[in-house]
């Protein structure tokens, strides 16, 4: 699950002597290649930040971690101590390589003996129990009514088990041992059981929105159906989508996402998102519903890449993560319950039709030796046997793109007046196709003359190397099947981290 809250945990001892010699900025042990085996070795306990100066969740994240760092720092005495370090990959590269760093920011806790990827929400609160959780027993002990409120007032949700004189919580206890996000307590003392209005031998989820509580009566014995039932109650019926939801909303294990697309101080958000909310109540377990602020700067590329703008919204797309199909309503005007009941029954039962992205054709679209693709004239001019057609996809925010262009219009001034050989590019960002979609930016690939064979361009980016790809008939540089060109190429992503006029050197993560 992907929300994190805090428990009471008590933490393991570490001693450690090294970590007060070594540097620390706001609480969080700044390591490099010479201290990182020490302090890792002698730390039981040590979340590790790998992070690029340049990545803009990265900045985002970095007044959370320092947070997080502090509240443990402060819990540091009788229950032990935790501590909250970062790596800049930029300058231990040997660092990032030895821990296979693909992207930023990337956390990983070390517990004594193995490393554990953090996926949880990029705050304070959610790093920190999360951590606390990762060092303390699965579940809290709560024995009076004063434990069992304090315990419900700490976390946006909770589960708790309630066995008398802990008999009967072997299956409880299992899954909390497996629930990495939620805080657990059991319950042992009719006291608490009473206080919560529970029976002995029945688990119960405790909420601060939506329903406030669900129930399960016992006898609880399959871990199994126990996690199915709370991972499908306990989650809000509708996500506000940001960093901390993003990975959910994309998940490519997930049958499909709703979105609602709203300013959220819109005049209708209220009406909006209690229409949705109630539909996703109906189809709670069967498809995600999330709700995206239109006016949120940082969220631009989500509206680029749905065919959103702040002026449609209210509106609602639905989105198919295993590819990221896209889909609409038909239906005009705000979202109604009854027009999102119809979009939602007619998505699951496979009847709509996905929705793609097309600009309007410029009428000098072939005016230039390098030829401008759409949507809607792709097929044609791609897919022409008569020629060998090579297309750059491109994103008009991406650098690497923009350093290419002056090749490509090199290679489309080579090319302009052969009979069998044609040059094109599309915005990818603006323009969609069934059977194309390129994972990063810049993505070059050519269409064989006599076959419409595809092959992708994994070479220098130069006239010469393009050239070379051409005359060999996808040849040389030739990028290996399903795998993306570049490791430095530049994936979709939602935030605005950088300018166009920046240069940007990687990725940072969605």
């Amino acid at each position: 699950m992907n929300i994190h809250y805090f428990a009471l945990l008590f933490l393991v001892s570490v001693t450690c002597s090294t970590t007060t010699d070594v540097e620390e900025d706001e609480g969080v042990l700044i390591l490099n290649e010479n201290n990182f085996e020490e302090v890792v070795a002698e730390t039981k306990l040590l979340l590790v930040e790998f992070y690029a100066p340049w990545c803009g969740h990265c900045k985002n994240l970095a007044p959370h971690y320092a947070k997080a760092a502090q509240q443990l720092r402060r819990e540091e005495g009788a229950v032990g101590t935790a501590r909250l370090a970062k790596v800049d990959c930029t300058r231990h590269k040997k660092l990032a390589e030895r821990h296979s760093i693909r992207s930023y920011p990337t956390l990983k806790l070390h517990t004594g003996d193995r490393w554990v990827d953090y996926e949880g929400e990029h705050t304070a609160e959610a790093i920190a129990a999360w951590v606390r959780r990762r060092a303390g027993p699965p579940a809290v002990t709560i024995t009076t009514a004063d434990q069992a409120e304090t315990f419900l007032a700490q976390s946006e949700a909770a589960v708790v088990g309630f066995f008398a004189g802990g008999a009967g919580a072997g299956s409880f206890l299992e899954w909390a041992e497996r629930e990495e996000s939620l805080p657990c307590a059991l319950a042992t003392t009719t006291e608490v059981a009473d206080k919560l209005d529970a029976a002995d031998g029945s688990v119960a989820i405790f909420k601060k929105y939506d329903e406030l509580r669900h129930d399960l009566s016992g006898p609880v014995d399959s871990v199994d159906e126990l996690a199915a039932w709370v991972d499908r109650l306990a989650p809000p019926l509708l996500l506000r989508f940001g960093d901390n939801t993003a990975d959910d909303v994309f998940d490519s294990s997930g049958d499909g996402t709703l979105l609602l697309f709203t300013p959220a101080d819109g005049e209708l958000f209220e009406e909006t998102t209690a229409v949705t909310r109630a539909v996703a109540r109906d189809h709670r377990g069967e498809m995600l519903f999330t709700w995206v602020d239109v006016n949120e700067k940082s969220f631009s590329r989500v509206l680029e890449f749905f065919g959103v703008k702040p002026s449609d919204a209210p509106t609602v797309r639905v989105v198919r993560p295993s590819d990221m199909t896209k889909y609409r309503s038909e239906k005009g005007g705000p979202p109604t319950r009854e027009s999102l009941q119809e979009l939602v029954t007619a998505y699951l039962g496979g009847e709509l039709k996905p929705y793609l992205l097309s600009e309007d054709l410029p009428a000098d679209w072939d005016a230039k030796p390098v030829r401008y693709l759409v949507g809607s004239n792709f097929d044609t001019v791609a897919l022409d046997k008569s020629k060998t057609v090579l297309v750059d996809f491109y994103a008009p925010w991406c650098g690497h793109c923009r350093k290419l262009e002056p090749e490509l219009d090199k290679l489309g001034e080579k090319y302009k007046d052969s009979k069998t050989v044609l040059i094109a590019k599309m915005d990818a960002t603006q323009n969609e196709l069934t059977h194309t979609r390129p994972r990063s930016f810049p993505t070059i690939k050519m269409w064989k003359k006599g076959t419409n064979e595809v092959v992708e361009y994994n070479g220098e980016r130069t006239v010469g190397g393009m050239t070379k790809f051409i005359e060999t008939g996808g040849e040389y540089g030739k990028a290996p099947p399903e795998e993306d060109d570049y490791d430095d190429d530049e994936d979709f992503e939602y935030s605005e981290d950088y300018t166009d006029d920046d240069e940007y050197a990687g990725h940072d993560e969605l």
